[in-house]
Parts: C-alpha cells; sequence; structure tokens
C-alpha cells in the first residue's frame, strides 16, 4: 500500500505510472451487483442489520461457496477478510500461529495485533512439508491461490496439511480471497472435502473476485460454536455490522457468474502475455491469483527494494519488494498484472529494459 501511495504521488504530479504493484481489480463492481446497490439504497437499507449478516446473505454464502457445507448460522459476515481473521485471532485460545510464506503480510500483523508468536514456514524450500510436520503450532494459515506468489495447493499437499494439522489437534484456516482466479488446478474440487471437517475454518470475500475492495464485505466460516459466539461478540463491539447496503446487494450474487468468469479470463489472458514478453517470468507463473512473484537473482540482482525504488523513481513503475512477504525474499518482487492489457504490455517492455541497463551496472 506504501509503494501504491507514491505512485499515486508521481501521478498526481504528472507522470505516468505503471501501478503493477496493485493489489485490487481494475475492473468495475459487475453489473448486476451495482444494480442491487442502487436498489439497496432506494430502498433506504442503510440502518443497522443483523451482526452475524442478514441471513439471505449468509444463506447465499452457504450454498453458493460451501454448498451447505457450512450452515447460515456456521458463516459470520465481516468487513473484509482482513478483518475476519482479526476477530479470530481474539477467539482462538491457540498462542502459536504458524504462516507458510511467502505471505500477505496482514497474516503476520494480525498474529502481532493479537500477541501470538509467529512459526515461518518457507513453501519455496523442498522439505517445506517435513518442516511444518516438525514444527509447533495451534493454528495454520493457508491462502489457495496464494499472495504473492499465485500457488495452488494442490491435493497432495492438501491432505498433507490436513494430517499434520489434525496429529497436532491444531486448526487449519483456509483463506480463499483469490478463488475466482484459479487458472491450473481446480481449486474447489481440491478444497470442497475440507469443509465439513471440524477443524477447518474458511475465510473468503467478495473483493478481489468481484471488483469489490472498497465495500469490505468478507466472511468467516467455522464449525466451532463457541469461536463464532466469541467473534460475534468482538464484531459487534467493534464494527457493529457489516455494511448493510454491500450485504443486500450481495444477496444471491452468482447473479454475477458470467461477468466475474470474464473478469478471470482476461487475468489469465495477462498472465500468459508476461511470460511472452519477460520469458524468464515463465519458471514463476503462478497457478492462479494475479500475481507473479519473482526472484531477481534470474537477472542477478540481489536487492529487491533498493532496486523497486530505483525503478519507482526512474521509470515510475510500481512493484512490491518481496521482504514484505516473509523472511528469505530480498531479492524478488511481487508483480501484478490486474491492468489493463496495454498498459500492462507497455510497463513490461519499459521493466525489461530497465533490468537489461541496471544489470550493465551491477
Amino acid at each position: 500500500m506504501e509503494i501504491t501511495r507514491l505512485a499515486k504521488e508521481y501521478a498526481k504530479q504528472g507522470h505516468k505510472v505503471f501501478a503493477l504493484s496493485m493489489g485490487d481489480t481494475h475492473f468495475t463492481l459487475p453489473q448486476s451487483i451495482g444494480k442491487k446497490l442502487i436498489a439497496s439504497l432506494q430502498h433506504e437499507d442503510t440502518h443497522y442489520v443483523e451482526a452475524m449478516g442478514i441471513r439471505e446473505l449468509r444463506t447465499s454464502i452457504s450454498e453458493i461457496e460451501f454448498r451447505g457445507d457450512y450452515t447460515a448460522d456456521e458463516i459470520l459476515v465481516v468487513p473484509g477478510v482482513k478483518q475476519g481473521l482479526y476477530y479470530f485471532m481474539k477467539a482462538f485460545e491457540g498462542k502459536q500461529i504458524c504462516i507458510l510464506e511467502p505471505a500477505w503480510l496482514g497474516y503476520h500483523s494480525t498474529c502481532q495485533m493479537c500477541d501470538k508468536k509467529i512459526i515461518r514456514v518457507s513453501v519455496k524450500k523442498q522439505d517445506w512439508l517435513k518442516k511444518l510436520e516438525t514444527s509447533d503450532f495451534d493454528c495454520l494459515m493457508v491462502c489457495s491461490p496464494n499472495n504473492p506468489d499465485g500457488k495452488i495447493f494442490n491435493e497432495e499437499e492438501m491432505r498433507a496439511m490436513h494430517n499434520i494439522v489434525t496429529a497436532k489437534k491444531a486448526v487449519l484456516i483456509l483463506d480463499e480471497i483469490y478463488s475466482l482466479y484459479s487458472f491450473s488446478l481446480d481449486l474447489k474440487t481440491i478444497l470442497q472435502p475440507y469443509y465439513k471437517e471440524k477443524n477447518v475454518v474458511t475465510v473468503t470475500g467478495f473483493s478481489k473476485g468481484y471488483a469489490a475492495t472498497g465495500l469490505r464485505l468478507g466472511c468467516v466460516a467455522t464449525h466451532y460454536p463457541d469461536i463464532i459466539k466469541k467473534m460475534n461478540i468482538i464484531h459487534q463491539n467493534t464494527a457493529t455490522c457489516a455494511n448493510s447496503l454491500a450485504q443486500y446487494a450481495f444477496v444471491g450474487y452468482d447473479t454475477a457468474k458470467e461477468e466475474v468468469h470474464k473478469f478471470a479470463e482476461y487475468y489469465n489472458k495477462n498472465r500468459d502475455l508476461i511470460c511472452k514478453l519477460l520469458p524468464e517470468a515463465a519458471v514463476f507463473k503462478p497457478d492462479g491469483g494475479f500475481y507473479y512473484f519473482i526472484n531477481l537473482q534470474i537477472f542477478g540482482i540481489q536487492n529487491a527494494e533498493k532496486f523497486c525504488k530505483a525503478l519507482l523513481t526512474d521509470k515510475k513503475i510500481a512493484l512490491v519488494p518481496g521482504s514484505a512477504y516473509g523472511e528469505g525474499f530480498d531479492s524478488w518482487v511481487r508483480l501484478s498484472y490486474s491492468i489493463d492489457r496495454d498498459e500492462l504490455t507497455e510497463g513490461i517492455e519499459i521493466l525489461k529494459k530497465y533490468i537489461e541497463a541496471y544489470e550493465s551496472k551491477s
């Protein structure tokens, strides 16, 4: 977000900025959802609603996302996944949280705010499952497709992780915020069997898939009645309820299925385009999401933070340094392809030339 802020400052100054740091879609809200949002305003649905979330939306989430494996009463509607994870961490009694890195930095911040000890396991190391098995933790957080590298954990990996979590009598959190952008594997087929498991808590939302990051609407689904009760109490005393207009707008949200499918098709083509324009990045091609996570060592560059600052200053191209996503990623960068294709093409071509010049100076 800091990189994006700086990029916006350059844009205000009149520079053309290539925001390859964005963690947002460049699309607008699907028309079918937008119409319902306007209707909600016209109906004056602007007042407090039930803290758990309106039942119509919880029922929609239960049926559309989870095929009834989580009931409406097991779903808490929250102001985005970020806040939902905070509620869970405050309600959860376990103290040691395992994070698979590289990982969205919000996981680390949430754990720190809730006085949890972070256990780090890097999935970039071949023995990561063995490391996970020998680590001591109360909860494992898994994002699939992952931010920042777009990794989708396959059936074998999911089975191994769930077996490890179960053996430790721990909890597995599945973060599916990027689930609609699954290109290489069928994510829902992989994850569906785990929705019935008591020790699996699932968080998801509408921000990324529905171009609705500003509406702040997500959910936490859990089979633990005590935890959802505690989360709801925290929710009532902090946010009161999630955005009422957005909740009514997303009831029966599968009406936008065709529109969001087009979003995914567009980004899948952007993903392939990067491999054509920057062939060296092909080894980092993501399974899903809308980011590449690239190790700049393939270009002889060791310090990604220094490189990103120079790139933004010199060419007004914004990337995110890998150090934001865990330990041992100082030479990595996250590159977002959730932008207009022509802008992406121009930005990558400038980036490629800049890397070549940067290499010659190194």
